[in-house]
Protein backbone atom coordinates (compact mmCIF):
# COMPACT_ATOMS: atom_id res chain seq x y z
CA UNK A 1 0.00 0.00 0.00
CA UNK A 2 2.85 2.47 0.71
CA UNK A 3 4.11 2.61 -2.55
CA UNK A 4 0.58 3.07 -4.36
CA UNK A 5 0.16 6.26 -2.07
CA UNK A 6 3.38 7.32 -2.47
CA UNK A 7 2.97 7.50 -6.31
CA UNK A 8 -0.44 8.87 -6.02
CA UNK A 9 0.96 11.64 -3.73
CA UNK A 10 3.58 12.40 -6.38
CA UNK A 11 1.08 12.37 -9.03
CA UNK A 12 -1.42 14.94 -7.36
CA UNK A 13 1.44 17.38 -5.98
CA UNK A 14 2.79 17.16 -9.73
CA UNK A 15 -0.35 18.11 -11.36
CA UNK A 16 -1.03 20.38 -8.59
CA UNK A 17 1.86 22.02 -9.60
CA UNK A 18 1.66 22.07 -13.40
CA UNK A 19 -1.83 23.65 -12.49
CA UNK A 20 -0.54 25.93 -10.15
CA UNK A 21 2.47 27.15 -12.82
CA UNK A 22 -0.54 27.59 -15.09
CA UNK A 23 -2.45 29.96 -13.50
CA UNK A 24 0.71 31.96 -12.46
CA UNK A 25 1.42 32.02 -16.08
CA UNK A 26 -2.17 33.15 -16.97
CA UNK A 27 -2.66 35.74 -13.87
CA UNK A 28 0.46 37.40 -15.61
CA UNK A 29 -0.23 37.18 -19.19
CA UNK A 30 -3.98 38.53 -18.24
CA UNK A 31 -2.38 41.77 -16.11
CA UNK A 32 -0.15 42.38 -19.21
CA UNK A 33 -2.97 42.31 -21.12
CA UNK A 34 -5.10 44.09 -18.67
CA UNK A 35 -2.67 46.85 -18.21
CA UNK A 36 -2.65 47.14 -21.89
CA UNK A 37 -6.26 47.91 -22.23
CA UNK A 38 -6.20 50.21 -20.08
CA UNK A 39 -3.68 52.81 -21.77
CA UNK A 40 -5.50 51.91 -24.80
CA UNK A 41 -8.57 53.39 -22.75
CA UNK A 42 -7.06 56.31 -21.15
CA UNK A 43 -5.61 57.65 -24.96
CA UNK A 44 -8.55 56.71 -26.56
CA UNK A 45 -10.26 58.96 -24.34
CA UNK A 46 -7.85 61.82 -24.66
CA UNK A 47 -8.19 61.47 -28.26
CA UNK A 48 -11.97 61.80 -27.99
CA UNK A 49 -12.01 64.42 -25.66
CA UNK A 50 -9.75 66.53 -27.74
CA UNK A 51 -11.88 66.18 -31.02
CA UNK A 52 -15.14 67.35 -28.80
CA UNK A 53 -13.32 69.97 -27.25
CA UNK A 54 -12.46 71.82 -30.91
CA UNK A 55 -16.29 71.23 -31.45
CA UNK A 56 -18.15 72.09 -27.93
CA UNK A 57 -15.14 73.51 -25.90
CA UNK A 58 -12.79 71.73 -23.04
CA UNK A 59 -15.56 71.96 -20.55
CA UNK A 60 -18.40 70.46 -22.11
CA UNK A 61 -16.26 67.88 -23.42
CA UNK A 62 -15.18 66.84 -19.89
CA UNK A 63 -18.73 67.21 -18.84
CA UNK A 64 -20.41 65.17 -21.75
CA UNK A 65 -17.87 62.28 -20.80
CA UNK A 66 -17.85 62.50 -17.34
CA UNK A 67 -21.72 62.04 -17.51
CA UNK A 68 -21.37 58.86 -20.10
CA UNK A 69 -18.93 57.08 -17.22
CA UNK A 70 -21.05 58.12 -14.41
CA UNK A 71 -24.56 55.97 -16.42
CA UNK A 72 -21.79 53.31 -17.28
CA UNK A 73 -20.91 52.94 -13.60
CA UNK A 74 -24.59 52.95 -12.62
CA UNK A 75 -25.31 50.36 -14.95
CA UNK A 76 -22.81 48.11 -13.74
CA UNK A 77 -23.72 49.01 -10.16
CA UNK A 78 -27.62 47.54 -11.23
CA UNK A 79 -26.21 44.54 -12.98
CA UNK A 80 -23.82 43.61 -10.10
CA UNK A 81 -26.67 43.56 -7.75
CA UNK A 82 -29.16 41.94 -9.60
CA UNK A 83 -26.31 39.01 -10.11
CA UNK A 84 -25.51 38.94 -6.35
CA UNK A 85 -29.39 38.70 -5.49
CA UNK A 86 -29.12 35.77 -8.31
CA UNK A 87 -26.58 34.24 -6.23
CA UNK A 88 -27.98 34.36 -3.08
CA UNK A 89 -31.46 32.88 -3.82
CA UNK A 90 -28.78 30.07 -5.67
CA UNK A 91 -27.48 29.62 -2.59
CA UNK A 92 -30.56 29.27 -0.03
CA UNK A 93 -32.34 27.19 -2.16
CA UNK A 94 -29.27 24.71 -2.37
CA UNK A 95 -29.55 25.03 1.71
CA UNK A 96 -32.91 24.46 1.90
CA UNK A 97 -32.19 21.18 -0.21
CA UNK A 98 -29.43 20.15 1.55
CA UNK A 99 -31.83 20.50 4.80
CA UNK A 100 -34.61 19.02 3.68
CA UNK A 101 -32.47 15.76 2.42
CA UNK A 102 -30.80 15.46 5.83
CA UNK A 103 -34.26 15.44 7.43
CA UNK A 104 -35.43 12.91 4.83
CA UNK A 105 -32.22 11.19 5.94
CA UNK A 106 -33.20 11.50 9.44
CA UNK A 107 -36.91 10.70 9.53
CA UNK A 108 -36.06 7.45 7.86
CA UNK A 109 -33.65 6.40 9.93
CA UNK A 110 -36.25 7.51 12.85
CA UNK A 111 -38.37 5.34 11.27
CA UNK A 112 -36.32 2.64 10.72
CA UNK A 113 -35.24 2.16 14.60
CA UNK A 114 -38.88 2.57 15.88
CA UNK A 115 -40.48 0.14 13.73
CA UNK A 116 -37.70 -2.64 12.45
CA UNK A 117 -34.97 -2.00 15.23
CA UNK A 118 -33.31 -5.28 15.04
CA UNK A 119 -32.82 -4.55 11.31
CA UNK A 120 -31.60 -1.21 12.35
CA UNK A 121 -29.17 -2.80 14.55
CA UNK A 122 -28.25 -5.36 11.95
CA UNK A 123 -27.43 -2.62 8.45
CA UNK A 124 -25.56 -0.54 11.94
CA UNK A 125 -23.16 -3.42 12.74
CA UNK A 126 -22.78 -4.30 8.81
CA UNK A 127 -22.03 -1.04 8.49
CA UNK A 128 -19.50 -0.79 10.93
CA UNK A 129 -18.12 -3.43 10.32
CA UNK A 130 -17.51 -2.81 6.69
CA UNK A 131 -15.88 0.33 7.59
CA UNK A 132 -13.50 -1.35 10.31
CA UNK A 133 -12.52 -3.85 8.16
CA UNK A 134 -11.43 -0.85 4.99
CA UNK A 135 -10.01 1.44 7.60
CA UNK A 136 -8.08 -1.71 9.63
CA UNK A 137 -7.13 -3.03 6.47
CA UNK A 138 -7.76 -6.72 7.19
CA UNK A 139 -7.40 -9.03 4.28
CA UNK A 140 -4.17 -7.70 3.73
CA UNK A 141 -0.13 -8.67 4.45
CA UNK A 142 1.64 -7.48 7.37
CA UNK A 143 3.96 -5.60 5.18
CA UNK A 144 1.20 -3.86 2.76
CA UNK A 145 -0.62 -2.67 6.26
Amino acid sequence: MGPIVAFLSTMAATDMSLTLARIKRNAILRGIAGFAFILAFIFGMIALSIKMAEHWGAITAMLILGGVFLVIGIIVLITMSIMEARDRQIAAERKRKTQMQTNLVMATTMTLFRRKPLMAAGIAVLVGGLLGFTRLGFGKSDDEA
